[in-house]
């Protein structure tokens, strides 16, 4: 059998310029909201679009692939989230603790 010759970087994701898919759609978005809100400042418009491309470039120095997503997802879905009242955590009431733990036979925490 012959040995086959492989690509080394042939699982490596998908890059341009450096940044992934992702990064590169940010990008863009950037690139429609420059030229959308400054049409005649071509100049201008460039240069927010390096400093997008820079600045992403240090984010993600030394990050693993698909970096920018989760952290996306995380600042998206953490807005949703809500911490759980004390007295909706487990079922226990926090201001009646010892009842619980009588009912069950142990000591509670009488404290000082």
């Amino acid at each position: 059998m012959q040995p086959v010759k492989i690509h080394a970087h042939i699982n490596a994701p998908d890059q341009i310029l450096g940044l992934e898919l992702a990064d590169g759609a940010v990008i863009l978005l950037v690139f429609f909201l420059t030229f959308l809100f400054n049409r005649r400042g071509l100049f201008l418009n460039l240069l927010i679009l390096a400093l997008v491309y820079f600045a992403l470039r240090l984010l993600k120095r030394g990050k693993p692939s698909g970096y920018l997503l989760v952290l996306f997802r995380f600042l998206l879905l953490s807005r949703f989230r809500r911490l759980p009242e004390p007295e909706e955590e487990e079922g226990i009431l926090v201001s009646q603790p010892d009842e619980r733990l009588a009912a069950r036979g142990l000591r509670g925490n009488t404290g000082p």
